[in-house]
Formats: structure tokens, C-alpha cells, sequence
């Protein structure tokens, strides 16, 4: 009966993993969903809400290390000087990393035309570090390579 009792515990404490790691995951789904849509309005504050303001974030692109501080600056001149963006492939995959921490990898292609450049396609691979606070998940890190 014991046995019964803990197998029985163990399944549907599973369970309960479960379900929350899917949650997160479509949580998590969301979030890269409105940061992109706030990059496309060209929304410098509500994209910016989706990152971790802290003094430990970081983040890397294309070999340049950024604080939030620069993030914000080099995030800022890119939506000023982009005439229009347009996101072609998003891919998205999450592995849980305990109760409120994931490890994101984050794929896709976008068109873009810059004031007065020719378009281009740029695609991009990025792994991001995010972590739910207050409710709403955010990157703690990321590190992102254009190909």
C-alpha cells in the first residue's frame, strides 16, 4: 500500500511538472511574441521591459559585449534608423532550468531596410538566459550571432 501511495505521489507530482513547464513554455512563447511586436512598433520602452535591467546583465552580439545601459543605446540607434523590419521565421525552444529560469534558443530570419541602404535578410541564432520576476519573464542574458 505504501508503494502504491508513493507511486501514486511521484505521478502526479510529474504531473504538476509538467503542466508547469508547458505553461512556462507558452509563457515564455508569449514574451519573445510581444518583444517582437513592440520592436516592430518601434516601441524602445515596452521592447526594453522584456529585459533584465540589473548591473549582472549582459549581453553579446556579433563579438561586442553590452550592459543594459549600451544595450539600450545601440537597441535605441538601430529603431531610429530602420525604415522597416519584417520577421520571416521565428523558432523558439525552452528547457526549464528549476521553477522560475530558462534557457531559451532562439531562431529565425527577418527582411530588413535600413534609411537609406538597400534591404537585406539577416538571420539570427540566440541563446537567452530568462528568469520570471514579478510575474513576467525576462532576459537575464543573451548572446546573439547574425549570419
Amino acid at each position: 500500500m505504501k508503494r502504491i501511495l508513493l507511486i501514486s505521489t511521484l505521478l502526479i507530482g510529474w504531473g504538476i511538472h509538467v503542466a508547469y513547464a508547458q505553461s512556462a513554455e507558452q509563457e515564455i512563447k508569449q514574451t519573445i511574441e510581444d518583444m517582437i511586436q513592440a520592436g516592430l512598433d518601434k516601441d524602445v520602452d515596452k521592447t526594453l521591459s522584456y529585459w533584465d535591467q540589473s548591473p549582472s546583465f549582459t549581453f553579446i552580439a556579433d563579438g561586442h559585449q553590452y550592459d543594459f545601459m549600451a544595450f539600450k543605446d545601440m537597441y535605441t540607434d538601430f529603431l531610429n534608423k530602420v525604415e522597416s523590419q519584417e520577421v520571416t521565421e521565428n523558432k523558439l525552444t525552452v528547457k526549464e532550468i528549476g521553477k522560475y529560469k530558462a534557457l531559451c534558443i532562439w531562431t529565425g530570419t527577418e527582411k530588413v531596410k535600413m534609411k537609406e541602404q538597400e534591404p537585406f535578410e539577416s538571420k539570427w541564432i540566440s541563446t537567452l538566459l530568462m528568469e520570471n520576476k514579478k510575474g513576467g519573464w525576462v532576459i537575464l542574458h543573451g548572446h546573439t550571432s547574425h549570419f
